[in-house]
């Protein structure tokens, strides 16, 4: 008996998770203003708020109440330059993934991120069924890592297939002044601790559409396979 030939085969790569990376030029006084209104915008609420210190810093005090800053409704020229730059790497983002080029963000949340030593974030997404993108803009890094080994506040991406890959891994970013990343809100990542003495500071921020194109990809019918 021979053996039957196969009419067709085809390799699928699936499950790609996309991100965006934008680095930008000419920002370092916008990331002076940056930080000095993220400073300040500390101080205030330690002010008010009088936080309690915790030890280990899972979150600084500061970002522990994100939900409360309002970011982008503060009063200052560097924080609406930084909403427009979100909003551009968004819409380039979504025409690029998506091919979808309306698609315009309806609301932009954000929150400011201060670390010092021994300050870390722990695994988390960022969806709870309405964001489409969020995303990290670094003002000031405080150390820049070395190498991938040398983790002092980098941001990690974990593999969204799970503990069970035996492929799986993870992605490290080093805190580079200037860069945004964007990423699926669903994606979980981790802050690692900060080591060094430097401050590190970052925006964080959820893009909101009225159309959340994530619900239109939950199901792909598989490419028929041609005959032979």
């Amino acid at each position: 008996m021979t053996t039957p030939g196969a009419s067709n085969d085809q390799l699928l790569l699936e499950w790609a998770t996309p991100l965006f990376i934008v680095t930008f030029d000419g920002v370092d006084d916008l990331n002076r203003q940056l930080a000095q209104v993220v400073r300040r915008k500390e101080k205030e609420f330690a002010k008010r708020a009088k936080p309690a210190k915790h030890t280990p810093q899972y979150w600084s005090h500061f970002s522990a109440f994100h939900y409360r800053q309002d970011l982008f409704a503060w009063e200052d020229e560097s924080i609406a330059t930084l909403k427009l730059m979100i909003t551009d790497a968004a819409q380039r983002f979504t025409s690029t993934y998506f091919g979808e080029s309306g698609l315009v963000p309806t609301r932009i949340a954000g929150w400011a991120n201060i670390n010092r030593v021994g300050d870390w974030h722990g695994p988390h997404n960022h969806f709870s069924g309405d964001q489409c993108l969020s995303g990290v803009y670094w003002v000031q890094n405080g150390h820049q890592p070395s190498d991938v080994f040398d983790l002092d506040g980098s941001l990690v991406y974990m593999d969204p297939r799970g503990y069970g890959c035996p492929a799986r891994h993870e992605l490290v970013f080093g805190p580079q002044p200037g860069r945004m990343l964007l990423q699926p809100s669903w994606l979980a990542h981790t802050v690692t601790p900060k080591r060094s003495t430097g401050l590190r500071i970052s925006i964080a921020f959820d893009i909101f559409f009225k159309r959340n194109p994530w619900w239109d990809t939950k199901a792909r019918l598989c490419p028929t396979l041609g005959s032979r």
